[in-house]
């Protein structure tokens, strides 16, 4: 069924345009995305932590090492991403229901596979960001007064 241009749901299609131009301005750099929350209370990086900097990476210059370097599973990000972005067009026109996001998502989830691969590629990912965070922690315990009590 085609969309007519009376169909158009205008609450929709007032935030995608919105988040198209937050998007737009960001990838040319004249937006700076916020700072992870996560990061700035905690002081831990999130599994989603350098994703940014990883596309910049990889649009710019194409380095695919310097992005992996940043997030390993940036292009998992990206995927589910680009299809929220696409699902709100699809709203915005009225197209499908559910989304096809939609329907992902619930075959993600009824997919043990699938899930427990997202999962465990997040908490991986989540380890290797924090390294440095975690030798930190190890410097500092191996220097403090209770350091002989409880050997790292």
């Amino acid at each position: 069924m085609r969309a007519s241009f009376l169909s158009i749901n205008y609450k929709y299609l007032g935030f995608t345009v919105g988040v198209t131009v937050v998007l737009l301005s960001c990838l040319e750099g004249k937006l700076q995305f916020p700072g992870c929350p996560f990061s700035q209370f905690l002081n831990f990086c999130c599994p989603m932590c350098g994703s940014t900097r990883a596309w910049r990476a990889l649009l710019s210059s194409g380095d695919i090492t310097k992005a992996f370097l940043y997030n390993p599973i940036f292009w998992l990000w990206g995927f589910w991403c680009t299809i929220a972005y696409l699902d709100l067009w699809c709203k915005v026109f009225g197209l499908g229901n559910p989304t096809l996001g939609e329907k992902m998502l619930i075959y993600v989830s009824k997919t043990k596979f699938l899930l427990h691969s997202h999962l465990l590629f997040s908490f991986l990912t989540l380890i290797y960001l924090n390294l440095p965070v975690i030798a930190e922690w190890r410097h500092h315990a191996s220097h403090s007064p209770l350091a002989s009590s409880f050997p790292l």
